[in-house]
């Protein structure tokens, strides 16, 4: 009888130990967003859409200039990714001197969801008034 409960608490230890095991060294968050062009007209109006989602965006995040993780953005801009906490930097593939992201970084907690909103500034603004001597 002492044979059979000290094999069976041996094998729900050694259960236990393979869970935390598991569990240990994998922790993630999931970070859900979307990327947006804005604005997509010279003059935002109100009432009407100034951003626009971007499709087909590779959104990369990376860690002390390491890639470590890269998504591709649904037709309505979106995008999910499991990160481990800590904090990333954010870029768009293809790499471009024209393409303003902001924010150009992301810090992940160990409890969750994160909701991260990447604008690509188009530059398309009309210049603002001049004061004529």
């Amino acid at each position: 009888m002492a044979r059979v409960i000290g094999a069976t608490f041996f094998a729900a230890v050694v259960a236990l130990l393979a869970v935390s095991a598991s569990m240990g060294g994998t922790s993630s968050t999931v970070v859900r967003g979307v990327v947006v062009r804005s604005p997509i007209t010279p003059v935002c109006i109100e009432g009407r859409p100034c951003a626009a989602p971007l499709a087909s965006a590779t959104v990369v995040f990376s860690r002390g200039g390491v890639e470590t993780a890269r998504v591709t953005t649904s037709r309505r801009g979106r995008f999910s990714v499991r990160l481990a906490p800590g904090a990333y930097g954010v870029r768009l593939l293809p790499k471009s001197r024209l393409t303003m992201l902001s924010p150009r970084g992301v810090r992940v907690p160990s409890s969750g969801p994160v909701w991260l909103r990447l604008v690509v500034d188009t530059s398309i603004r009309l210049p603002g008034p001049r004061i004529l001597d």
